[in-house]
């Protein structure tokens, strides 16, 4: 487990959960292994964007 606001560390993990005042908002499942790093982190940070992060 990890703790990060730095969307390029969460980008590689298999699972995000968006936490926000002590309560989770969201889960990002990471499900499919073909897209690059960088069309996964694209993917998240509109995830997260999406939430109002």
């Amino acid at each position: 487990m990890m703790v990060t606001h730095d969307v390029k560390v969460a980008a590689k993990c298999k699972r995000v959960l968006y936490i926000s005042d002590g309560n989770i908002k969201g889960e990002y499942i990471r499900e499919d292994d073909s897209l690059s790093d960088k069309d996964h982190e694209r993917k998240l940070n509109n995830w997260l964007m999406d939430l109002g992060w």
